[in-house]
């Protein structure tokens, strides 16, 4: 395509250089002189030809006519910039000169429309591209406006019959119209196809401006319409769509001052659900009305669903303004033409033809006796008619020639009596009835097609007598029977005898019609567009149906909706989305059960619910290790750094929490002690997600083995839900699965404790702990479906080394599998938990409303099925109330544990509900979160005395607590001269100590809010406040809004005091590890990006190159981590692959989990990298027009946009990249792996031939480094250092080097999965094998050099025929 445009550019090059000299003063002379030259330049070259317009071939082309196109320029140029009378330089009086100027033009033109009509689809792809090439003038300027305005200038001076007829002729529709003439090769197809073409191509003769030569503002804002028209553009878009008239006309900055006139601008979209959008500007709707020319797009589109779009964001300004109200279609408005000089408006004398009369007449009866006749051709052909009553006049009976008789029906060129003349229809295929017609009958007959049900009102509402002043003030907006009208009115108004006629044929068309009654439209008497309409009205109504259905079945079981007033997030909400959206994204709304409730789930496969099917269901889900807690911060001031022993002001939460569990670890003697006080595999643990639809076992079994015919991986079973590594997309959405999360519920319970009514809730929760009663499941297969579920999480887990492998296996009392068991579901948890707490925290108040989706109460449900523990001693210790000692919790009662005031309150809030009834209520949950705030109270009390100076206030109800406090723990405080640098507390007291307990509350409110779907008081992208999530927890509170604990024992104060008792002796013995325990904990902010520059010619100019360590090269390929700001190379240098590799997989570990986000420098887009795949999201970075800039071929400044880098974050903070990535692709198959694979080859050798053809057809980009055998290149020094046995070929891929073209292939095979080359059947694969090696074991090893060599040059040709054709015959 592009050696296409620059081989027409370049022979026009010389015409640009000439036109760049006509200057204002240039002799007018000179320019004729020229444009003479040229004329008899174009006939010595057609004299060379031998050229005769009778014995052309009509089915030759080439868009390659630049002696014609240097007459359109200068042509154009002497028109309209010198004024030049076009009969001075043409040769008008020499009819037949003008028609074998026109031949040409004309036949390119033809020839363009009979690419788009598949006419040269045998031809290939090649004449397609070239044919849209010439039709873009934005791409090059010199071709299709040339040639259509040299066909306009000439049909000012040819006789209109005879243009008209030629047009007709080199469309090859005469054949069609006068059958008796000649006959044609096109099927009926292409026939309809070339009619719709050649009334184009005649209302653009008449009505189309072209642009060529010199730029004009009225033109330039015509383009720029038209483009917007179609569709909402880019700024890019719209320039490169608006033509440049010339090469010369560089200068396009009134481009941006019409855009600001005739556009309103969209800023960049930064909604979460779907693709980002950039800055687009999209055309102001009262231009539909005014400006709007729909011939202008169809000649600048080369696809007819470009027009369609445009006609159809016209239809939608109009309805919506109310401007035309009617359910029929809505025609295109074409406009009456306007002609820049007064010289091109002889373009009109063509409707004065009777030949072309004569054809729309044709065409009106075609259409109403031929439904293949599309209603385009309809419009196209009253818009002529209307066009040709405009400029009619009484003319002279038109000269025929004798034997026209049989071909010509009118015999006038006059409009106004051809409109009314009947015609027998004796030659025309279409019609068999004797009947003779006109075009006024014919459109009454076509109104009453349309309009049958009130078409006799409608013809009485016709206006014979309506007066126009000036045509072009009618309005263009309108259906059929709308324009029908108006050449009724327009030709009674301009004819008297018309108007007589058009009466008595309404008149005579009611009485044969008025024994008929008005009856509904049969489907069959339609028109194609009709039925298109009914079909989209059928197909909507059925849509919003569906998705109303779907909303009411959301909304029973989703009560998010109800929290929108009070700023929860909701889980879904379809408001901006389309029909077809919502019932895409519908099904995948939050999913939260109540405790008393359940969901009946609907396979999406058999649309089976589960409680009518015996297979176990499940959520289709994902599971991906997560860092994002790890990677927290928190900034550590002077003393907080000395207590930690920290030297850095900027601590990670991972490295907190170690800290901690050192302490922890020191106090308590053993690690898996620790790890009992404190869990943190929260840290890296799984992130589990679902895009909300549920599948049978069975089903996805079916599915996969669907997907995957030969692989055994694909089996699923409820013992085995999903093999390690299996990757699958969910049936109905697509988005990427790796995991079933079984779903139960309570029907699927065997032993659920019943709620004893006559108890308090304490009293209740409390006969709970002591007689612990787990549920089971009622069916063996849901049994193994949560053993398989739970096995295949911790699988993942201990894969990734997230279980510490050191745990003492042989300790008294001691279950290590089970603890470790126990640490990984609280863990699992508390991850969900804290991503949900990320996202909160991170997102602004625009994302109420998009992707976030919990699935905690499900997982919490499963976890606790399989928690093999009950945590008795836990409960009594918290609660102060007595519990028998059994074998069932964790460690034996005289175990020493940590003190209860230094553990981590939300690990024994997870203890505790997993210990607690699977059917515990909402009151009882209350009592188990007082129970263990009143830890944290504690807690947050002693970090504030231990850390600062307290003032002589009257703290009332605190005073008990205070004092009781600082007995306990003066050893920590005490000659502690830190603490005079302190700041004292000031009188906020119990503010500081709220939110010292603010991270308890938000963990604790979410669970809250997921288990019970109450309405929490949090809203995202804001800080929550301390009072309101102890008011939604319901916290005891004091007079002063300061929640407090409450005590549910007989003692609370001896409670109290064995709590700090044991923190006393701690002291005594670890008081450095417990001065850091105490310590509070510093706020931790959300991971966030390293800082990105403004602009990003500053980030380019710094990050674009990198010299790699290893063999000191430097590659521009560069890819820059937006985690930790480290540079990686996109491809790498065969020398280094071992060693980048290993970098870049070092660099996964640490910032690939869920995704490493890394800015691609040389293309300013952001690559997504899991571990095993990538995918290409959006630029960070803009122009001013709001656009993106890929691979900076643009050449425009960028700046940073904010509002995407806050969507990236949200998107990695929540591990939701598949909601706007779908395509994800494999780090073998191209990006982020390597240089291009190197193959030495020969072209003449078929074992390097099929090699190429393998990388080809894999599409893998690879370097061709030719060896040439003869010339003995194989057996070089340089050459054996790659292949010691000196043969070919050899590529050297993935930072391999493979030799033997078979092995070659198979490894390309393989590790490139499509397309496939292998067959996937067996006996196909022995096949394929079988052939390969006749034809390299068999036939080429007697081909090689050395062979024909000995052979002799006399016989190898002989030799070689002989063995290739027993090869090839099996032998």
């Amino acid at each position: 395509m592009y050696a296409f445009t620059i081989e027409l550019e370049i022979s026009a090059a010389a015409m640009w250089c000439f036109v760049g000299h006509l200057k204002p003063n240039y002799p007018s002379e000179k320019l004729i002189c020229v444009i003479k030259q040229i004329i008899d330049s174009i006939n010595d070259w057609m004299q060379s030809l031998n050229f005769d317009i009778n014995r052309m071939d009509d089915w030759k082309l080439t868009f390659h006519l630049p002696l014609h196109r240097y007459l359109s320029v200068f042509a154009y140029n002497t028109i309209y910039q010198y004024n030049i009378d076009p009969s001075l330089f043409l040769p008008v009086d020499n009819e037949k000169s003008l028609l074998n100027l026109m031949f040409y033009p004309l036949r390119t033109i033809c020839g363009y429309y009979e690419v788009l009509s598949n006419i040269w689809l045998r031809n290939g792809q090649q004449v397609t591209i070239q044919a849209k090439t010439y039709a873009k003038s934005a791409f090059s300027s010199s071709m299709h406006d040339a040639d259509l305005f040299l066909l306009q200038l000439l049909s000012c001076y040819i006789e209109p019959n005879i243009f008209v007829e030629s047009l007709l002729r080199r469309f090859h529709v005469y054949s069609w119209l006068f059958p008796s003439v000649t006959t044609s090769s096109l099927d009926s197809t292409q026939l309809i196809a070339m009619l719709e073409s050649v009334l184009i191509a005649l209302c653009a003769i008449v009505g189309f401006q072209p642009n060529i030569a010199f730029r004009e503002t009225k033109q330039i804002r015509a383009e720029i319409i038209t483009t917007l028209a179609v569709a909402d553009r880019l700024y890019s878009e719209v320039e490169e769509n608006v033509p440049d008239p010339s090469p010369l006309s560089a200068n396009r900055k009134e481009i941006e001052i019409i855009l600001e006139q005739v556009s309103d601008f969209q800023t960049p979209s930064v909604e979460l659900l779907g693709h980002l959008q950039q800055g687009k500007y999209t055309i102001k709707g009262e231009l539909f009305k005014t400006e709007y020319d729909p011939l202008h797009v169809i000649m600048r589109c080369t696809k007819r669903a470009h027009f369609q779009n445009s006609l159809e964001r016209f239809t939608n300004y109009i309805k919506h303004e109310g401007l035309f109200k009617s359910d029929y279609p809505i025609w295109p408005p074409f406009r009456i033409p306007t002609y820049y000089h007064s010289q091109m408006s002889n373009v009109q004398r063509i409707l004065r033809s009777g030949v072309l009369h004569n054809f729309l007449f044709l065409c009106l009866n075609a259409y109403l006796n031929d439904k293949t006749i599309t209603e385009n051709i309809l419009y196209f052909t009253i818009y002529l008619l209307e066009l040709s009553l405009l400029n009619g006049e009484d003319t002279s009976p038109m000269a025929v020639d004798e034997n026209s008789e049989d071909i010509v029906a009118f015999k006038t060129n006059n409009i106004f009596t051809n409109i009314r003349t009947r015609i027998f229809m004796s030659h025309n295929p279409l019609k068999n009835e004797t009947e003779a017609e006109s075009i006024i009958t014919l459109l009454l007959k076509i109104l009453h097609k349309q309009r049958s049900n009130d078409f006799f009102n409608i013809i009485n509402n016709i206006s014979l007598q309506q007066k126009i002043n000036n045509p072009k003030d009618m309005s263009r907006i309108g259906d059929a029977y709308y324009f029908i009208s108006n050449i009724f009115s327009l030709s009674s108004q301009m004819n008297e005898q018309c108007r007589i006629t058009i009466k008595q044929e309404i008149e005579k068309f009611k009485t044969q019609h008025q024994q008929q009654q008005p009856t509904n439209t049969k489907t069959s008497e339609l028109t194609a567009e009709q039925k298109r309409q009914r079909a989209k009205n059928r197909q909507l109504k059925l849509l919003a149906e569906i998705a109303e259905s779907q909303k009411k079945f959301i909304s029973q079981q989703n009560p998010d909706e109800t929290s929108m007033s009070v700023g929860t997030p909701p889980s879904f909400n379809n408001e901006h989305l389309s029909t077809e959206q919502t019932i895409t994204t519908a099904t995948a709304s939050n999913i939260t059960t109540h405790t008393e409730n359940s969901i009946d789930y609907e396979c999406c496969v058999c649309r089976i619910a589960k409680s009518d099917s015996q297979s176990p269901i499940g959520l289709i889900g994902t599971s991906c290790l997560s860092l994002l807690p790890s990677l927290e911060f928190a900034q550590l001031d002077e003393y907080e750094q000395n207590i930690l022993s920290y030297n850095s002001n900027k601590i990670t939460l991972e490295t907190y929490l170690n800290i901690t569990k050192q302490s922890l670890t020191q106090i308590s003697g053993h690690s898996y002690i620790a790890n009992y006080c404190q869990n943190d595999h929260h840290l890296r643990s799984l992130l589990i997600q679902s895009c909300g639809h549920s599948i049978h076992v069975d089903c996805l079994s079916s599915y996969l083995k669907a997907l995957h015919p030969n692989q055994e991986a694909a089996e699923v079973s409820v013992n085995n839900l999903l093999p390690p590594n299996t990757n699958f997309r969910c049936p109905l959405c697509r988005q990427t699965a790796n995991a079933l999360i079984p779903l139960f519920d309570y029907n699927d319970y065997l032993n659920i404790e019943d709620n004893k009514q006559n108890l308090t809730s304490i009293e209740r929760l409390h006969q709970s702990m002591i007689n612990p009663l787990r549920p089971n499941l009622k069916r063996s297969s849901d049994e193994s479906c949560l053993l398989a579920f739970l096995s295949g999480l911790a699988a993942k887990c201990v894969s990734t080394e997230q279980l510490s492998a050191n745990i003492p296996m042989v300790l008294p009392n001691h279950q290590s599998m089970k603890q470790r068991a126990a640490e990984f579901d609280c863990g699992t948890l508390r991850a969900q938990l804290v991503h949900e707490q990320l996202f909160y925290e991170s997102v602004t108040k625009i994302d109420q409303k998009n992707i976030r989706k919990s699935f905690y109460k499900i997982l919490h449900d499963l976890h606790h099925l399989g928690y093999p523990f009950h945590h008795q001693h836990l409960w009594q210790e918290l609660t102060g109330l007595q519990c028998p000692s059994t074998t069932i919790d964790v460690f034996d009662a005289h175990q020493p544990l940590a003190p209860i005031l230094v553990r981590d309150s939300i690990t024994m809030l997870l203890q505790l509900l997993m210990s607690a009834p699977i059917n515990l209520t909402s009151d009882e949950f209350d009592i188990i979160v007082q129970v263990v705030f009143n830890i944290e109270f504690f807690k947050s009390l002693i970090s504030i005395v231990t850390e600062q100076s307290i003032e002589n206030k009257d703290l009332t109800d605190l005073n008990d607590y205070m004092d009781l406090t600082k007995k306990y723990i003066k050893d920590i405080t005490t000659d502690d001269e830190q603490i005079i640098n302190r700041k004292p507390i000031d009188n906020l007291f119990q503010n500081q100590l709220m939110n010292n307990c603010l991270e308890f509350l938000k963990i604790t409110s979410l669970i809250k809010y997921r288990l019970y779907t109450k309405e929490m008081p949090w809203i995202t992208g804001e800080q929550p406040s301390a009072l309101a999530l102890a008011n939604f927890l319901n916290l005891k509170l004091n007079l002063n809004g300061l929640a407090m604990p409450q005590w549910y024992c007989n003692e609370p104060v001896v409670l109290v005091t064995n709590w700090l008792q044991d923190f006393q002796i701690s002291t005594q013995h670890h008081r450095s590890a417990m001065k850091i325990l105490c310590l509070k904990r510093p706020y931790f902010y959300p991971p966030i990006f390293i800082d990105l520059p403004a602009k990003y010619d500053d980030l380019f100019h710094v990050h674009n190159e990198y010299r790699c360590e290893h063999c000191k090269k430097v590659s521009s390929n560069t890819l820059l981590c937006l985690i930790c700001g480290e540079l990686h190379l996109k491809r790498w240098y065969p020398v280094c692959c071992i060693y980048q590799r290993q970098r870049y997989t070092q660099h996964l570990a640490k910032c690939g989990h869920p995704a490493a986000i890394m800015l691609d420098i040389q293309t300013t887009l952001i690559a997504i990298c899991l571990t095993d795949t990538y995918a290409y999201w959006h630029s960070l970075y803009l122009d001013q027009h709001g656009e993106e800039d890929p691979k900076l071929k643009r050449g425009k400044t960028l700046y940073l946009n904010l509002n995407r880098l806050a969507v990236l974050r949200t998107l990695w903070l929540t591990a939701t990249f598949d909601y706007q990535i779908q395509n994800w692709l494999s780090y073998m198959s191209l990006m982020i792996s390597h240089f291009d694979p190197i193959l030495y080859s020969y072209y003449r050798r078929s074992c390097s031939h099929r090699v190429r053809i393998a990388l080809n057809l894999k599409n893998i980009i690879y370097q061709i480094q030719p060896i040439d055998l003869l010339k003995g290149e194989a057996s070089t020094d340089k050459y054996k250092k790659i292949n010691p046995k000196g043969e070919i070929p050899v590529l050297l891929i993935d930072g391999k080097k493979l030799t033997q073209s078979l092995p070659i292939i198979e490894y390309l095979d393989e590790t490139h999965k499509t397309p496939r080359l292998l067959p996937d059947n067996p006996y196909q694969r022995y096949q394929a094998r079988m052939i390969s090696e006749i034809i390299a074991s068999g036939i080429q090893p007697l081909q090689n050099l050395s062979v024909l060599k000995r052979v002799g040059d006399e016989k190898k040709v002989e030799w070689t025929r002989h063995y290739i054709k027993i090869g090839l015959d099996g032998k």
